[in-house]
């Protein structure tokens, strides 16, 4: 079992997630602040381009790993996950569910506080 993690601070505009397995000693963390303009309409990233999301998509670069996932219906993800060591590469599918979907509360304070308009 692996879990992912966000915390969003609508007060400073930050973003972090970190992943964690007992099983699979996994430990990473990734975070940033959102910048001002977006690159791309409708697509959020950090400034250091850790942690990229939209209404249907989340991306995050951990140190040895990464997390891609988009959303096909309501609070129902699907994507990939990969992770890098010296001598081998863990890629893994998921078909996961939010169990608290605060997901759309981030897209919208970005949204108003006008992340997206160029």
């Amino acid at each position: 079992t692996v879990f992912f993690h966000y915390n969003a601070s609508t007060l400073i505009n930050s973003v972090s997630v970190r992943e964690s397995s007992s099983e699979l000693k996994l430990f990473g963390y990734a975070s940033g602040y959102f910048r001002k303009p977006s690159l791309v309409e409708g697509y959020y990233s950090t400034k250091n381009n850790s942690i990229g999301l939209g209404e249907d998509y989340f991306h995050v670069d951990f140190t040895k790993g990464e997390l891609s996932l988009n959303r096909y219906y309501k609070n129902d993800w699907h994507g990939f996950y990969i992770r890098e060591n010296s001598s081998d590469v863990l890629v893994v599918g998921y078909d996961c569910r939010h169990p608290k979907d605060r997901f759309d509360q981030i897209i919208e304070h970005l949204n108003k506080e006008g992340f997206g308009k160029e």
